[in-house]
């Protein structure tokens, strides 16, 4: 499950790049193993992993923080005259 997450600055404007860090609690009674985060492109894209972080594994427990490097998406144009060809 979630633990926490955060992003690496205070303030994010369109076009920064920042982490995004998410940190994994394993709250079952055996190990997780072979875990995969997805990050669904939206607000941010993710740049480096194309939104698949994996784990080998989490012990009970026990937490695992991952990291994302991103830069915001891409805001959609509001003018007529702007519309993407």
């Amino acid at each position: 499950m979630v633990e926490t997450y955060s992003a690496s600055e205070d303030r994010i404007l369109p076009g920064t790049e920042f982490n995004l860090v998410v940190r994994l609690e394993n709250a079952g009674e055996e190990t997780a193993l072979n875990v995969v985060a997805n990050f669904t492109p939206g607000d941010f894209v993710p740049r480096k992993s194309g939104g698949v972080l994996a784990i080998d594994e989490i012990d009970s427990g026990d937490d695992e923080k991952i990291t994302s490097r991103s830069p915001p998406a891409l805001t959609c144009p509001t003018k007529r005259s702007e519309r993407w060809s």
